[in-house]
């Protein structure tokens, strides 16, 4: 195995900085722009964020886009708070459900991450380390899987001292 990361098979980094993407769109949305909502990027933000980071990422980044959008909706109005109800409610049900969907996914990656670990077990049980030398002949193996993201593979490999060939 190569390493002990949890992130899903293929995964790239990107993924982890686009809901901080999409709350500065709406930010920069928010200052240029007057009679647009929006509400609808601040409320993609944590469902964004659910399969790409932590728990507490998920959650931050939805009171982030509640704090935004309550501080634009403030300013549109003049100071007056919660003005729009339906609109934070959604935020939140929108927030709790990412964090929801991101221990959904954390389980199933830990799942993976084990099931991996156990098929890795089985294949070193299965296709043990040769020896270095048999007879005069130095012995040297690589291994490598057929996918990029499998540790394992189903090949398999045997050495046999013969007769024209002894130790």
């Amino acid at each position: 195995m190569r390493d002990n990361r949890t992130h899903p098979v293929g995964q790239r980094r990107w993924p982890s900085f686009l809901p901080a993407a999409v709350i500065v769109a709406a930010i920069v949305l928010g200052l240029f722009t007057r009679g647009v909502s929006t509400f609808p990027l601040l409320a993609a933000a944590p469902v964004l964020a659910a399969p790409g980071v932590s728990l507490q990422g998920t959650i931050a980044t939805g009171v982030v886009g509640i704090v935004i959008g309550e501080l634009e909706v403030a300013a549109r109005s003049g100071g007056a708070f919660l003005t729009h109800p339906v609109q934070l409610v959604t935020v939140v049900a929108l927030t709790a459900l990412a964090a929801v969907l991101n221990r959904l996914m954390a389980r199933y990656r830990q799942q993976l991450k084990d099931t991996r670990e156990v098929a890795e077990a089985v294949q070193r049980a299965v296709l043990p380390t040769p020896p270095d030398r048999i007879g005069p002949l130095a012995v040297a193996v690589r291994y490598e899987a057929a996918m990029r993201e499998a540790a394992i593979g189903g090949d398999l490999y045997a050495i046999h001292a013969t007769p024209t060939v002894s130790g």
